[in-house]
């Protein structure tokens, strides 16, 4: 069993955090982080939870990696990225059975035991965001097409003929279509994910709620509870992983003061341990491919105008040693108009959090009446 996850310097200490949890759950389990920057942080280096740090440049995915990232903004790298590090794991530890891929925010809490018996049948295996039948309304239904079906900070995948061909397809797919579409408020490469069970044969949609539980799903993952050996459950079923944000904290306070509370316990647990991992980890918060050479910070304008012309510009071996004032100057040379492209690295999380006050109130609402209807039925 092999986990991967991709990181830029900033998140050392969340992925450190990660794979603490894994070596701890599953010691067995190897650790490989694929790092998004020129040089490698000290801590990665010398972190004993990772069996392997690699530099996502070296994979030579791609025949210029450097016009690669120079395309992407940070959040959109990291998405392309997850196929450069699931396929470099895949040809690299070929005497792994199975690949697990991991955002760095995920804290495991349990070992993944009901991942063996799927791949009995199937060789990809993602989760989907919302997964209980009874919670989808017709409201939530708009919110599933906008954010997309499947959740793409976890995904496994079993040595087989149908995963070879979804890593082709996926490697192909994130050289240029990672990015941002302000359009339909999401990354582009989101709706080829979610139409890969039509894609491939045995991708399997894992239905269990203790897998990636986040601020985004609680409100249908709320009913935790704590046994006597001082494991948790959500319903019936085991937690495994969390996903940790600032957002949690603000989530769990919808649910009730019980539950919540015992959120709580694990969100206590993890901060504790991460207050340690951060004072020893020292990291830059500024981005390798977020400027030139010269300095001048890459505008998200010209990122967009270089991706649109990404296998025309054979001539620019390395966009890096240019200015933004070049494809400024180049706009009028170009077949298609120009396009402004006001996106901020942080965009989509800034479009989440742009709920009102009466959406909020909404899905509390919404919440209590499905505690009630559950609590009927289990009556």
């Amino acid at each position: 069993m092999i986990f991967g996850s991709v990181i830029h310097a900033e998140q050392t200490a969340k992925a450190i955090m990660m794979a603490k949890s894994i070596k701890k759950h599953m010691p067995n389990g190897k650790v490989i982080i694929g790092v998004m920057e020129e040089t490698m942080p000290n801590a990665a280096v010398g972190c004993p939870y990772f069996d392997e740090v690699v530099l996502m440049k070296d994979t030579d995915a791609y025949s210029n990696m450097k016009k690669f990232f120079f395309q992407y903004t940070l959040q959109e790298a990291q998405r392309a990225c997850k196929a450069l590090l699931v396929n470099y794991i895949y040809k690299k530890y070929t005497n792994e059975i199975t690949i697990h891929y991991l955002d760095a925010d995920t804290w495991v809490v349990s070992p993944f035991e009901e991942l063996a018996d799927g791949f009995n049948q199937h060789p990809i295996t993602l989760i989907g965001k919302v997964i209980d039948p009874e919670f989808l309304d017709l409201d939530w239904l708009t919110e599933v097409r906008k954010n997309g079906i499947y959740d793409s900070s976890f995904m496994s995948f079993k040595r087989h003929s149908v995963t070879e061909s979804f890593l082709k397809c996926w490697l192909k797919l994130s050289e240029n279509n990672c990015y941002y579409d302000q359009a339909i408020h999401n990354f582009i490469d989101q709706g080829w994910l979610d139409q890969s069970h039509t894609l491939f044969d045995g991708v399997f949609s894992l239905r269990n709620a203790g897998y990636q539980v986040s601020h985004s799903n609680l409100m249908e993952r709320w009913d935790i509870s704590k046994t006597a050996s001082h494991t948790y459950s959500i319903g019936n079923k085991p937690l495994r992983s969390i996903r940790i944000s600032n957002n949690f904290e603000l989530a769990i306070s919808w649910i009730e003061h019980e539950k919540g509370q015992l959120y709580g316990e694990l969100i206590e647990e993890y901060r504790n341990e991460w207050i340690e991992v951060e004072r020893n980890t020292a990291a830059s918060s500024t981005w390798s491919y977020s400027h030139f050479t010269s300095g001048e910070v890459i505008a998200d304008q010209t990122r967009g105008k270089f991706r649109m012309h990404y296998y025309d510009n054979s001539e620019v071996e390395n966009p890096f040693l240019l200015s933004n004032g070049y494809f400024h100057s180049e706009a009028s040379n170009m077949d298609v108009a120009d396009q402004s492209i006001p996106y901020s690295e942080d965009e989509p999380d800034r479009i989440k959090r742009r709920n009102s006050t009466v959406k909020k109130r909404r899905a509390r609402r919404k919440l209590r009446k499905f505690i009630r209807k559950k609590r009927r039925r289990s009556n």
